[in-house]
């Protein structure tokens, strides 16, 4: 599927809800290097405990370079002190194409859950700080970080937070310093540290994340 973002088309995949109604649109976004695709598998694993869930995965904004899949906002001389800025960005383009999903489908903003892997986890940080119509329901962050995006109000935000303990590409630290801001501005955050899990998704967190989409209504 295509959509139309700020004139130009990018690659959407839907899994469609496996029951009627909908409760939720289930946003996920991919990591560095990956397409709309990726996240796929973990869309249907969740889906088949959340039925009443539509799952929405959108590409990358950018081409990653070498032209291998695609990135959110560029890595090229990142810092982080220009992170910050370059994940705004991206954020504001992804929550005005998020606003116009929710209004196709008839959803109230609250019926959004947020979530990715990777760079996508790091944008999914600044939608659950910063997004423009309303917080997101429920976020899900696996193997990313925080940012350190500015909040005017506490959040209510359901967080999920699951990181590797041998992860050499985003080091568990970064997954414990993302909890530790998110719990300070309000978030109710939950936490899982997986001992064997490196850089990727493992059926432990899928099962984790299962159980609190479950929790928090996401049926």
């Amino acid at each position: 599927m295509l959509s139309l973002l700020d004139n130009h088309e990018y690659r959407t995949r839907s899994v469609a809800a496996r029951e009627q109604p909908v409760s939720h649109l289930v946003v996920l976004l991919h990591g560095f290097g990956a397409d709309c695709t990726d996240l796929e598998p973990v869309a249907r694993a969740l889906g088949a405990s959340s039925p009443h869930a539509e799952f929405l995965l959108l590409e990358g904004l950018e081409a990653a370079p070498g032209g291998q899949g695609r990135q959110w906002f560029s890595l090229a001389g990142i810092t982080s002190e220009n992170r910050p800025a370059r994940v705004a960005a991206a954020g504001e383009t992804v929550s005005a194409w998020i606003d116009r999903e929710l209004i196709r489908r008839g959803l109230r903003a609250e019926q959004l859950v947020v979530g990715g892997f990777s760079q996508g986890a790091i944008l999914t940080g600044w939608l659950v700080t910063a997004r423009f119509v309303a917080p997101p329901a429920a976020a899900l962050m696996l193997s990313g970080r925080f940012t350190g995006t500015p909040v005017a109000a506490k959040l209510s935000t359901p967080v999920f937070i699951g990181h590797g303990a041998r992860d050499p590409v985003i080091p568990v630290a970064e997954g414990e310093q993302a909890a530790t801001a998110l719990s300070a501005r309000g978030a109710a955050v939950t936490k899982r540290v997986y001992p064997a899990l490196a850089h990727g998704i493992g059926p432990d967190e899928l099962r984790d994340v299962q159980a609190f989409l479950r929790d928090h209504g996401v049926r």
